[in-house]
């Protein structure tokens, strides 16, 4: 039932836009969560989902744990996991990518610091050792008429 008034609700948001009622809906279920979620903090809005989703199921977690206030409780104790996971995540992602950056830093200062003329031999060398023949894979084409 809730999902049926929920789907009319947007149904006469998106094909009736202009009228008072679809304002007033638009406001109440749209803006007004919206404006509520931006001002939460990361933890909070993570609490708040985990709230939710026990909440969809509560019947069988209040079954599992006992009563309401010790779903809440356990839903802040798997808030405060998930975001130390989290952080755990970020940091360990952060300490791989930093000699990365390290390594990409001192090559582009190389780079930089090596003169035009230097780069400009490298691109005339880079050229010369290029073969006319690309379909031969060998080094030496021709070396196998010699062991025969």
């Amino acid at each position: 039932m809730l999902a049926g008034m929920m789907g009319l609700c947007m149904l006469v948001m998106r094909l009736f836009p202009d009228t008072p009622t679809a304002r007033h809906l638009h406001h109440h279920l749209a803006e007004r969560p919206v404006a509520w979620f931006s001002r939460l903090d990361r933890r909070h809005l993570l609490l708040a989902l985990i709230t939710i989703g026990a909440l969809l199921l509560a019947g069988e977690v209040i079954g599992m744990l006992g009563s309401a206030d010790l779903m809440l409780a356990w839903t802040w104790d798997l808030t405060v996991y998930c975001d130390a996971l989290a952080m755990t995540v970020v940091l360990g992602g952060a300490a791989r990518v930093q000699p990365l950056l390290a390594l990409a830093r001192s090559k582009v200062i190389a780079w930089r610091a090596t003169g035009t003329r230097a780069r400009r031999s490298l691109i005339v060398r880079a050229k010369s050792l290029r073969s006319d023949n690309v379909d031969s894979d060998e080094d030496h084409p021709g070396l196998y008429l010699l062991a025969a």
